[in-house]
């Protein structure tokens, strides 16, 4: 089987949104609905089209990375505002979901846009341009190919292509075969979050 890595495009997100669901059933995206799902795809397609990446297999989606220079979570939720009420009222129970609550003073405050730079200088100096992968997956029916690999190392280039210097991403501290791609390729913990029980990691490229 041939994998090749290639940007997202709109056709995709169909496809993207149903390998993620597959992917990841329990996650609060998922349970939100393949609405969110979709419109989420949408936002990372339009607004970081450079970092929005899919591998195919003979053709087929066989997995997808996304990821954002400047934010992404508060942007996201005001652009799909009304898929995240529609995906609570049809599933309520996500309203006592300990890592809704964790979560929903950034929500509030994503209603409310707020000026950021991520080109500030101090004296001659420029800051890092960073970069967050946002999201990444892989086709339960064909893991353990090294499409997961493929996705990690062609989103590096493609930051790298953008002129970012680190990249940053949370993961599930128990999602072990997450962490041991991301420590393959270089990253490391710099923090950890204990009431949401995830880890940071970060990784300078040049």
């Amino acid at each position: 089987m041939k994998h090749i890595v290639e940007r997202m495009q709109l056709t995709d997100i169909t496809a993207a949104a149903r390998l993620h669901c597959l992917a990841f059933p329990d996650s609060r995206s998922t349970k939100l609905g393949k609405p969110y799902v979709r419109k989420m795809f949408r936002w990372f397609i339009t607004q970081q089209p450079v970092l929005s990446l899919v591998a195919r297999t003979d053709g087929e989606i066989s997995g997808y990375v996304v990821g954002a220079v400047g934010g992404y979570g508060r942007k996201l939720f005001r652009y799909a505002f009304f898929e995240v009420l529609l995906g609570l009222l049809i599933h309520p129970g996500l309203w006592f979901q300990s890592e809704t609550f964790l979560l929903w003073r950034s929500y509030l405050k994503g209603l409310f846009p707020q000026k950021t730079s991520n080109t500030a200088q101090f004296g001659d100096e420029p800051v890092l341009v960073r970069a967050a992968l946002a999201g990444i997956g892989v086709d339960p029916g064909q893991q353990r190919q090294g499409i997961g690999s493929l996705l990690v190392a062609a989103f590096e280039k493609s930051a790298k292509e953008l002129g970012v210097g680190q990249l940053t991403l949370s993961v599930d501290k128990d999602n072990a075969s997450a962490r041991r791609l991301y420590d393959r390729h270089g990253w490391f913990v710099d923090n950890e979050n204990k009431e949401a029980n995830t880890v940071h990691y970060m990784k300078v490229i040049d």
